[in-house]
């Protein structure tokens, strides 16, 4: 079954591109169609942008203990 990644996580929740734009994922392997993904848009990157900007507001404040403390957090939920 292939599988469709149409949104972006931009500021903490998923969101539809501004200006939508599908591409097929094709698997070398077998030259099938593995899946269906968002391209996004000049506008898509702003707005992601914006998101970053605004968090590291706030997140560019915490010691590197903090931060280190994250990215483990990060880790285990991978």
């Amino acid at each position: 079954m292939p599988y469709e990644y149409r949104q972006f996580y931009i500021d903490g929740r998923w969101v539809d591109p501004i200006k939508p734009r599908e591409f097929q994922v094709i698997n070398p392997a077998t030259e099938e169609m593995a899946g269906v993904i968002s391209m996004g848009s000049a506008a898509d990157v702003d707005r992601a942008v914006t998101a970053a900007r605004r968090a590291f507001e706030s997140f560019s404040h915490t010691t590197p203990q903090e931060r280190r403390a994250l990215l483990e957090k990060i880790l285990a939920g991978l």
